[in-house]
């Protein structure tokens, strides 16, 4: 990513600190005039495949009304009434709150107007498209029950300034995850927001921690307490002042679905009532599993003030005061800036491209000269290479070196393990060489790299940590995946020796070859799918698979990555139908009766998978073999089937070690054309007697006969929707694929 050239894109920034990278490794950069979205995949360099899947949401359409704004006669002359809409800020939500388990950008416009986006869900690799216009919701909320807008003080209350997202609420990793949204206005208000995918988005509360513009917002994680959640929120005002919040929530669990009961908020602390210069970028560093600690950054003008602060409820005690960093060598502030994982450092990006990094000792800020030394090195060499593309299209006069241009940074964006860096930036002649409005200045997107190529020190830790992860497996309903292997990925290819890559995806052979029995009776079926490390070893195996699709890997990782991934996919296969079998084994005679004939359709087609698996495990035939035994004890008189001898005698001869050619499986299913029998398969498509070519669902291994499916994103699996296939529910849960 970092060897690759800048990506040019057009217009400049509305505002600085104008890039974010979500949780499922999509980049937004936010433009005046446009909004770029920018997914980086993992693409030898000898290949025709673009690196990156390019995305641009479609211009803002214009508002069919004022939403009475122009009725109130005494309102101030303001930009947002005079000039073209444009954009402000976008922002990324956490994942899985979207209905293909993404994130939503949220948008806000210079006009106030709020817009949530998503991928579509028939194809999530299509554009982004609105999903929900808050504009007439937030002005409900401002008019407090009038009709009309009548005061100024209305109108300022209506206008959005800005949007942050909090991190989902974990009540119960296989329940529904909520998350908050944070929305400021002109008054000093902040209305939080709830959203969960079976509600969609409500009102929570308003809170008033300012008395102007609220400018900037950033959220802590949560912090649990009994049964309710804590999280803090850090909010700046354009007179100067700088806020923290506490936001608490009570939620109630029922049948996997979250609902946020109550939230209530109340403003701890307000700093800087004597300082009226605007904070212009703020971060946050908390983690609340070790301890109560919240590490604040505030950008004002040239100076960077940093501070650490306990909580504990509502209580906030100052560990470290306010200190601060005057930034020598900027005239123009900050840009950008991140907290290092642990908290030990942050880098600040300065608007005239230079990096500082710094960390708090003994309370006070500390300039580290070699890390920042490292970094603008990188930065110098990316933008160099920039100047070096443009000056090929410029003409011989007119030529400059590059030590004679100027970088600005307008915006910066870490990786989720903190690899990489987004930088978006532009390169500025000293010298004026163009007329007023001919500028030839561009704005690209770079990338680079904070770990040292072939660290052993960089392996180590990324091997650590994916064992870390997978020893709790509930991390893939908590966690997306998708940033953390693309990063750790992006990496490893970058070393040419293949050892590096091996050694990383030995940890995952590892783990699948471990032996480790677990009690599954008191198990959902939820649970027994997904609570398994091997399982999980082998899903991320196949997602990293198909993450290289178009990676040319050395031959010797090459086979070393398919030779394991064949035993994820045995894996993951046995996994899901030892659980589901078991899952049928356990439940009571009463529970089992209530099953229906497309129910049996269903165990009678996972029992035959389980028994045509080549080398299948001795107790996935058992449970086979159990349940043809328990539905023909059950169901004797069931119009799914004739006799389950053959079933019984090809089971049977598995478990003696014979010969199993003289008990084939039957055909079950009809073709829905012509109702020959179809094949069994174990390919994604089954063929009937007369011809006729059906693809199967992944889940139930029946033909796909409707139009009403779905797909995944990843690998192109297809399935039915267990809601438009009421029967299927009792024996498989409609969040299987969340």
């Amino acid at each position: 990513m970092d060897a690759r050239p800048s990506i040019n894109v057009v217009n400049k920034p509305f505002f600085l600190d104008c890039v974010g990278w979500s949780e499922d490794n999509n980049l937004v950069v936010c433009l005046e005039n446009n909004i770029y979205l920018l997914t980086p995949i993992l693409v030898s360099v000898s290949s025709d495949v673009d690196p990156y899947d390019h995305v641009s949401l479609e211009p803002v359409e214009e508002a069919k009304d004022d939403f009475d704004e122009m009725s109130v006669v005494d309102r101030p002359l303001q930009p947002a009434y005079a000039l073209p809409e444009s954009y402000r800020c976008a922002v990324w939500s956490p994942t899985g709150l979207t209905s293909t388990q993404g994130c939503f950008l949220t948008v806000v416009t210079t006009k106030h107007r709020v817009f949530l986006y998503n991928r579509a869900e028939k194809d999530p690799k299509m554009d982004w498209t609105l999903a929900i216009d808050m504009t007439s919701m937030i002005r409900k909320i401002a008019l407090d029950g009038a009709r009309k807008f009548s005061t100024v003080h209305e109108i300022d209350r209506f206008q959005t300034l800005y949007a942050a997202w909090s991190s989902r609420i974990i009540g119960d990793s296989l329940a529904e995850k909520p998350a908050l949204l944070a929305l400021s206005n002109k008054v000093g208000e902040i209305n939080i927001w709830s959203f969960a995918k079976h509600k969609g988005i409500r009102h929570g509360i308003t809170l008033q921690p300012h008395r102007s513009f609220v400018n900037l917002l950033r959220w802590t994680d949560w912090h649990k307490n009994n049964h309710q959640y804590t999280a803090y929120l850090l909010s700046t005002c354009s007179d100067g002042t700088v806020a923290l919040s506490s936001v608490t929530v009570t939620i109630a669990i029922k049948e996997q679905e979250t609902r946020v009961s109550s939230v209530k908020a109340k403003t701890l602390k307000t700093w800087f009532e004597h300082d009226n210069v605007v904070p212009t970028l703020v971060r946050t560093w908390d983690d609340f599993s070790h301890s109560q600690t919240i590490k604040l950054v505030v950008a004002k003008s040239i100076t960077v003030y940093a501070a650490t602060i306990q909580v504990n409820g509502d209580k906030v005690t100052m560990q470290d005061e306010w200190t601060n960093y005057p930034l020598q060598y900027s005239a123009m502030g900050l840009s950008g800036a991140n907290w290092s994982l642990d908290g030990e450092f942050m880098r600040v990006y300065t608007f005239e491209g230079e990096c500082v990094v710094l960390t708090l000792r003994g309370g006070q800020l500390v300039y580290l000269e070699d890390d920042s030394s490292m970094v603008n090195r990188k930065l110098l060499q990316k933008y160099n290479q920039q100047w070096t593309e443009e000056q090929t299209d410029i003409e011989e006069g007119n030529l400059f070196p590059p030590s004679e241009v100027m970088p600005i940074l307008w915006g910066t964006a870490v990786s989720s393990r903190e690899l990489y860096t987004a930088i978006l930036f532009s390169l500025r002649p000293n010298a004026d060489v163009t007329y007023r409005g001919e500028t030839t200045m561009q704005t690209s997107l770079a990338f680079i790299m904070h770990a040292e190529p072939n660290s052993e020190s960089t392996l180590n830790s990324l091997s650590e940590s994916i064992n870390q992860l997978i020893q709790k497996p509930e991390f893939l309903f908590t966690q997306s995946i998708q940033s953390l292997l693309y990063e750790h990925l992006e990496y490893l290819t970058k070393d040419d020796d293949p050892k590096s890559i091996i050694s990383w995806l030995s940890v995952f052979e590892r783990i699948m070859e471990q032996d480790v029995t677990q009690n599954s009776k008191q198990q959902s079926l939820h649970e027994r799918l997904y609570d398994n490390m091997q399982a999980c070893a082998a899903r991320m195996l196949l997602y990293i698979h198909f993450a290289l699709k178009f990676y040319e890997l050395p031959i010797e990782a090459a086979t070393y990555l398919k030779n394991i991934c064949d035993k994820a996919q045995k894996l993951a296969w046995g996994n899901y139908l030892t659980a589901i079998l078991q899952y049928l084994l356990d439940m009571s005679d009463a529970e089992f009766q209530s099953y229906h004939d497309d129910d049996i359709m269903v165990m009678l087609l996972l029992c035959d998978r389980a028994l045509r698996q080549i080398d299948a495990p001795r107790h996935l035939v058992e449970l086979s073999k159990d349940v043809y035994e328990r539905i023909g004890r059950v169901f004797p008189s069931s119009s799914v089937y004739t006799s389950l001898d053959t079933e019984l005698d090809r089971a049977m001869a598995l478990l003696g070690g014979k010969e199993t050619t003289l008990f084939a499986l039957v055909p079950r299913e009809k073709c829905p054309v012509c109702e020959e029998l179809i094949s069994p398969s174990d390919q994604s498509l089954a063929i009937c007697q007369a011809g006729h070519f059906w693809e199967q669902c992944s889940m139930t291994l029946r033909v796909l006969a409707t139009p009403n499916i779905r797909k995944c994103a990843t690998c192109g699996a297809k399935s039915l929707k267990p809601e438009l296939y009421p029967s299927a529910e009792n024996v498989l849960s409609a969040e299987w694929v969340s």
